[in-house]
């Protein structure tokens, strides 16, 4: 299996149209819908569509991914759950820029619609607006939620002392994700196996950031994070993925991460996931167009 690369927003944005197009034929890039639902709340700056339609015209040389929680459920729920009716978020965002290339301007981008794979016909006016306000939402829910994790690890009901400690801590988030799929799930070791090797890595993740929150004796968690968080769902154990991103602490997570993982005495724990940091890409990325 050919490795792929998951860029994150900050990496996507670095890069030019032109290193995205030369490096997406040796390789498969990858970006999750995320990062083009955060762009295009940009459309509407005054004397941005032009600025803002280029970067988001790069998309035609990456693989989007669709909404990672989706896919997740997609992967343990029962057949007749509604998530599997869902149209993909990749579906969406093709069918977006598909309309956006062809306008030049916001009223005339918001004069088009398109439809999706189960017929439906979507209007496209005011879909910055509606993305922003999804957003605002998700992200606060994404605070509330590591806000609570923080009072866990704040009240010793979670030990982080040792690699053995962070492992077993992940695996509660793992089992807390599992009882608020509740009914919608079947009980089986197979659906929580399932389900842990595409959570591990975001369980992790908000595990580390309510400890980072708690040393620095802050309070508020940074709606920011919200995206990193989304960008570490997408990352499953058994994926030949690395994760390319120019944040120094989400870098230094997810390498945590992967160390214990792959230190562990169960093997089916390892995993070949890997990081790199955007100028190492970006070598990779030039040699390989040469």
């Amino acid at each position: 299996m050919q490795r792929s690369y998951l860029l994150d927003t900050s990496t996507f944005r670095a890069m030019s149209a032109a290193t995205l197009a030369a490096a997406s034929q040796e390789t498969r890039l990858l970006v999750s819908p995320f990062c083009f639902w955060e762009l295009l709340t940009h459309l509407e700056g005054e004397g941005q569509f032009d600025r803002v339609k280029g970067n988001l015209m790069k998309f035609r040389h990456v693989s989007v991914l669709d909404d990672p929680w989706a896919s997740v459920e997609r992967d343990v729920v029962l057949p007749g759950d509604e998530v599997h009716e869902r149209p993909d978020d990749c579906e969406l965002v093709y069918a977006t820029l598909a309309a956006l290339r062809d306008s030049a301007s916001v009223p005339e981008f918001y004069a088009k619609h398109i439809r999706d794979s189960r017929n439906q016909v979507r209007e496209i006016a005011g879909c910055v607006a509606r993305v922003g306000d999804v957003l605002k939402a998700e992200e606060q829910r994404f605070q509330e939620y590591v806000t609570k994790i923080m009072s866990v690890v704040h009240d010793g009901l979670v030990s982080l002392a040792t690699p053995a400690d962070r492992h077993r801590g992940t695996l509660q988030v793992v089992d807390a994700w599992l009882i608020q799929l509740g009914n919608r799930v079947g009980q089986s070791e197979l659906v929580r196996e399932r389900l842990e090797g595409r959570t591990y890595v975001f369980s992790s993740y908000v595990l580390h950031l309510a400890v980072d929150y708690l040393k620095r004796g802050a309070t508020k968690v940074d709606r920011n994070d919200f995206e990193d968080a989304k960008f570490c769902q997408h990352l499953a154990l058994d994926a030949e993925v690395t994760a390319v991103t120019a944040d120094v602490a989400l870098q230094r997570c997810l390498q945590d991460t992967l160390a214990v993982l792959n230190a562990l005495p169960d093997a089916s724990y390892h995993t070949k996931l890997q990081v790199s940091n955007v100028d190492d890409f970006m070598s990779l990325s030039r040699g390989s167009s040469e």
